[in-house]
């Protein structure tokens, strides 16, 4: 039975349909305590590139500079909200010729935020190989729909992402099954 649950006057969720094909929707105004989880995305990204746009360690990163691996469309639920995101981007040197591999954050050309990891220390490209496990939070700005973009670059050189000549990454192991770059956004609640 189809209907609406309201508290104060004020609609709570509304019932639609019946049976299995039944939905409960909890309305938009209703406010959710602090630190509770209400909207997430997830992406991955398998595409073998070569990133050659670069980002230096004495200057805030660029939406021009450094190389795309993610551009992940949302819309922000409430303009107050935090947003988390996690992202782990598979990168590797193309030779031996930089010592910081940077990952940064838009907000469509905005410059949100930048991890790195340090690649001093190996003795050959192989080594410069990995990833950058980032954990940024940055508050949301409003309820419109923005793209939210990862770039990474070293500050010399040529990156690859997911190099399809690294068996290591691209190929053998766990039958081909490798995830591959990933990007999670959740927004929470504030």
């Amino acid at each position: 039975m189809a209907g609406e649950l309201k508290l104060g006057g004020s609609t709570v969720a509304t019932h639609t349909g019946s049976g299995a094909s039944a939905v409960v929707t909890i309305d938009n105004g209703v406010k959710f305590p602090t630190g509770h989880i209400i909207g997430h995305v997830f992406d991955s990204n398998r595409t073998t590139l070569n990133i050659t746009g670069t980002y230096a360690t004495n200057a805030t990163p660029t939406s021009s500079g450094g190389g795309e691996i993610f551009s992940v469309p949302y819309t922000c639920k409430k303009s107050t909200s935090k947003l988390l995101f996690h992202i782990t981007p598979w990168i590797q040197e193309s030779s031996n010729h930089s010592d910081k591999i940077a990952c940064a954050l838009f907000r469509d050309s905005t410059f949100l935020a930048v991890q790195f990891i340090s690649c001093t220390g190996y003795p050959a490209a192989e080594g410069h190989m990995g990833y950058v496990t980032t954990i940024m939070q940055v508050d949301a700005i409003d309820e419109n729909s923005h793209n939210y973009n990862v770039r990474v670059g070293a500050d010399g050189g040529t990156l690859e992402h997911f190099p399809s000549s690294a068996s290591y990454w691209a190929s053998t192991y766990y039958n081909s099954l490798v995830v591959g770059s990933t990007f999670e956004l959740f927004e929470i609640s504030n």
